[in-house]
């Protein structure tokens, strides 16, 4: 039985197209000659956020330099604080399916639900359209469609452009997510 528990402990730091999806959303980690990686500046605000590896900001400051191995590290500290946050929100977290889990875990790496979502998530039954819904129903979202919306415009193309910003992929990717437990 602990063997089991563990199991699904650490699924999510080790389930390894969870971890390359966020590589591939975060980007490739800014990185010096001898391959280690570089602090930069995530210039998102109007003040420095900085940043190593992907999307790791904790006690990072400007010259900070960590091999790729130490990422890795970050990277799954990161996702086991996200979970752990998760597990905190919602008490029946360890009963989602690995999308839901993706999904949730996923949207607090990238900055959060909001109060409306997560009251949705812990209604019982729990209506995973309305939490999709919910989280697209948000200002940087429709912000975000519309630079890709604009990017149509200006190739003159009727075909939605696909999109290219990482908030907009992450996050329609999540609601896909949030949709599976409709089925």
């Amino acid at each position: 039985m602990i063997k089991l528990k563990n199991i699904l402990i650490e699924q999510i730091t080790t389930d390894s197209e969870f971890r390359q999806e966020i590589k591939d959303i975060e980007g490739p980690p800014a990185e010096n000659k001898s391959g280690n990686y570089i602090a930069f500046d995530d210039k998102v605000h109007d003040y420095p956020v900085w940043t190593i590896g992907w999307g790791h900001t904790e006690d990072v400051k400007e010259g900070d330099v960590i091999t790729p191995s130490k990422a890795e590290q970050l990277l799954t500290k990161d996702i086991a604080e996200k979970e752990d946050i998760a597990k905190t929100k919602f008490p029946k977290y360890d009963s989602f399916d690995i999308q839901i889990k993706r999904a949730i875990v996923n949207a607090l790496y990238r900055g959060g639900l909001g109060p409306k979502a997560i009251k949705l998530i812990n209604t019982e039954p729990t209506d995973w359209n309305a939490v999709a819904d919910e989280y697209l129903d948000s200002r940087e979202f429709r912000r975000e469609k519309q630079k890709t919306m604009q990017r149509r415009n200006l190739k003159g193309t009727r075909k939605l452009a696909q999109p290219d910003t990482n908030i907009f992929t992450r996050m329609s990717k999540n609601a896909d997510r949030f949709r599976t437990g409709a089925k």
